[in-house]
């Protein structure tokens, strides 16, 4: 028993281990902005590996919800990371050119932070209709955010099921495949291979199927053990840090190139 126990704890996920996981993977998507053309092979591997970011970020949101001592002090720390990363966000997705920077898009702290404000009302509002109404407003404003009205949708239902693993990933699961309507993959490429063209697309199969990174999460999470694996501040600022400077980067590395095309 005590070497199955210890093989389990080598096998299982900590949420700072879920949170490296998920930057990294954010990383490689980032690189979109700068290193390749958008539809190209390159361009569509890393923008499904980047699907695997955000829900971890939201599942670590409603964690950190439940268990943060100051839940104000926690929405405070959000917004201001979500404003201090608002210019290195556009700058980064402009690929450092600063006449194609769109003012109107936000990062996805600031999904994360609209987030925060579904998990409290939710349970804050006592009227059923009032908190629906007051949900669906926060996806609407969600909308400019980085992962829309489905981040706030996959918070919700990651909060609803909170304290049962098993049915937040499962509701995750029934979101996703709602959501990016992932049945139509089985029958796409049926219809593309048998009925209509006769032949094997594999860009056009892999633009489709890239969807399906977005269940990697579930698999990740799985074997999350509930520990945050160590509770530093200097641990707790890196991830916040991390982004907003990542992105910066990422834009003053575009402008170089951009400077020596």
């Amino acid at each position: 028993m005590e070497k199955y126990r210890e093989n389990y704890d080598k096998r299982s996920l900590t949420l700072n281990k879920l949170k490296c996981i998920a930057i990294v993977a954010m990383f490689i998507n980032h690189l979109n902005y700068i290193m390749w053309d958008d539809g190209s092979f390159m361009f569509e591997i890393s923008s499904a590996v980047g699907k695997i970011t955000a829900p971890i970020m939201f599942y670590a949101l409603v964690e950190g919800y439940h268990k943060t001592r100051n839940k104000m002090n926690y929405a405070i720390r959000l917004l201001l990371f979500a404003i201090i990363s608002y210019f290195p966000f556009i700058y980064a997705r402009s690929g450092g050119d600063l006449g194609k920077i769109e003012f109107a898009r936000l990062n996805v702290i600031f999904n994360i932070f609209i987030g925060f404000v579904a998990i409290h009302s939710r349970r804050k509002i006592k009227s059923i209709v009032l908190r629906v109404l007051f949900i669906m407003v926060l996806c609407v404003l969600s909308e400019f955010t980085d992962w829309g009205a489905l981040g706030i949708l996959i918070v919700v239902i990651f909060d609803y099921y909170y304290g049962n693993k098993n049915n937040q990933l499962f509701g995750y699961f029934l979101l996703v495949i709602c959501y990016n309507s992932i049945f139509n993959y089985f029958i796409v490429p049926f219809q593309e291979w048998i009925i209509f063209h006769k032949k094997i697309d594999f860009k056009f199969e892999l633009f489709w199927l890239s969807d399906f990174f977005s269940l990697i999460p579930i698999l990740l999470l799985s074997y999350y053990d509930g520990k945050k694996g160590g509770s530093s501040r200097k641990i707790k600022y890196f991830f916040y840090i991390f982004y907003p400077a990542h992105l910066f980067l990422i834009g003053l590395i575009g402008m170089i190139l951009n400077s020596g095309a």
